[in-house]
């Protein structure tokens, strides 16, 4: 199954992949790009990286700072084929979500409800002030702040741990995976 993640910057989206995949042997649809590879990062663990764009190859793609990055349909086939076997994590924006819904299988939608006063001191904590108010303005204008329309609303906060996240997360996926097993058996 595939399940995208969206949220507001800050919300923990990577913190929650990396925990699931940590702790529940979960994976990643790991973006492809065409940029260079940046210090200490991995082929097939940060990114994919190609050397030429070929847009066929890819099931969904854009092109930020003069270089492409999407998902391969290698990849997208490979987690759709596999069904309910193993967990897929793609983390996207609202437009991204809906488009893995319409155009793959076995997709689930989970958004990270976040206040913007912890996602802005996330960010502050991360990129300083200034950025952090910059992305805060961007998210709100995409529309990242808007909780419809997901399958699994998750609420990020002062109260409650990225462990926390995870059982939750964990306990949506059990569910579907039930309710998978109950139709396959009628």
């Amino acid at each position: 199954m595939i399940l995208t993640i969206t949220g507001p910057s800050g919300s923990g989206k990577s913190s929650l992949v990396r925990l699931m995949k940590k702790k529940y042997g979960a994976k990643s649809i790991i973006s492809a790009t065409t940029r260079k590879p940046r210090k200490k990062e991995k082929d097939g663990v940060d990114y994919r990286f190609v050397k030429e764009f070929q847009p066929d190859d890819f099931f969904e793609y854009t092109q930020f700072g003069g270089h492409f990055y999407g998902r391969l349909k290698s990849d997208i086939h490979a987690a759709e084929n596999d069904e309910f076997e193993n967990i897929y994590f793609v983390i996207v924006d609202r437009h991204g979500a809906n488009f893995y819904k319409k155009h793959a299988r076995n997709v689930f939608s989970v958004y990270l409800e976040t206040p913007m006063d912890f996602a802005e001191g996330n960010l502050v904590h991360r990129d300083g002030k200034k950025a952090a108010k910059e992305r805060i303005k961007e998210d709100a204008q995409q529309g990242l702040y808007c909780s419809s329309g997901y399958d699994c609303i998750l609420k990020s906060d002062y109260f409650t741990s990225i462990d926390a996240l995870s059982y939750q997360l964990l306990n949506y996926i059990i569910a579907l995976k039930e309710r998978k097993n109950l139709k396959g058996a009628a």
